[in-house]
């Protein structure tokens, strides 16, 4: 004769696997919005530069980047918000996140993120260089 477990042991075998679920995902770490702003626009320099190498030519805007397998592909923010593009006098490559009021300036995390990225020559590196080698998110911008 088999013994089955009645309604209330169900019920709270349930509750336990939901208490152990919901326990879980607080482990689950997060990556904060600005390093989440920073990966998006290292790896959209990325995609610029394949588009580059690709057309000889700047893209119009960032709706035309190449996809790459593997990667996020993102040009939104931590916060959620578009990364803005354009191409300074210089004729550098400005990428800006607006933080996370999504408007200009602020302070602390709604300060706006600008990095800049020479596009050298076709088949060319991106030159996003500054002293230390490490992107700058503190609303700064490097001397690129």
């Amino acid at each position: 004769m088999m013994i089955r477990p009645s309604g209330y042991c169900r019920w709270q075998v349930a509750l336990s696997l939901v208490a152990l679920a919901s326990g879980c995902s607080t482990l689950v770490d997060r990556i904060p919005p600005a390093a989440a702003t920073d990966g998006a626009m290292s790896e959209t320099f990325v995609r610029i530069e394949r588009y580059v190498d690709a057309h000889g030519q700047l893209p119009p805007d960032l709706s035309v980047l190449p996809a790459r397998q593997g990667y996020a592909n993102s040009v939104t923010d931590g916060w959620g918000g578009t990364l803005l593009y354009g191409v300074d006098k210089n004729g550098e490559v400005v990428l800006t996140s607006l933080g996370a009021d999504g408007k200009p300036g602020g302070e602390g995390p709604n300060q706006d993120t600008v990095r800049r990225c020479r596009i050298r020559k076709p088949g060319g590196p991106c030159n996003v260089d500054d002293d230390s080698g490490i992107p700058h998110t503190d609303g700064k911008q490097a001397r690129f």
